[in-house]
């Protein structure tokens, strides 16, 4: 048997995909890892609350409050806290890491930044994980 394709066509997604993911409930003792078009800091903080873990990339229009900020050594960064996570004098190669909080949701989130070499812009990552 043989034959071929005359036509293939990939279209914009006609609705989101976020509908399909797994309750926070359904996710203790596992690992999510999500792409930044499923962001969303309510879910990161319902997960956390039922035993899962999550990694989720986030684009940088997040303004969190930093709460806590640490070098790539683990070495606290005190003149960080207080101040708003766009307030941040970057430095390629750089990476820190920050306990965030927003002033309307519950919880206190771990964030990566990170120097992004493809998009050569800073990268994040929330996590619950320590």
């Amino acid at each position: 048997m043989s034959g071929h394709y005359n036509y293939l066509g990939i279209s914009p997604d006609s609705e989101s995909e976020r509908h399909y993911n797994p309750f926070a409930y359904e996710i203790q003792d596992t690992l999510l890892l999500m792409d930044a078009g499923y962001f969303n800091i309510d879910y990161c903080y319902q997960a956390d609350k039922h035993g899962g873990h999550v990694i989720m990339r986030t684009n940088g229009k997040i303004n969190p409050d930093i709460k806590a900020a640490f070098d790539s050594q683990r070495l606290a960064i005190e003149g960080l806290i207080g101040k708003k996570l766009k307030q941040l004098k970057w430095h390629r190669e750089q990476i820190i890491d920050l306990d965030v909080q927003w002033k309307s949701k519950p919880g206190t989130h771990r964030l990566i930044a990170f120097w992004d070499r493809n998009k050569s812009a800073i990268g994040y990552l929330i996590t619950n994980l320590k």
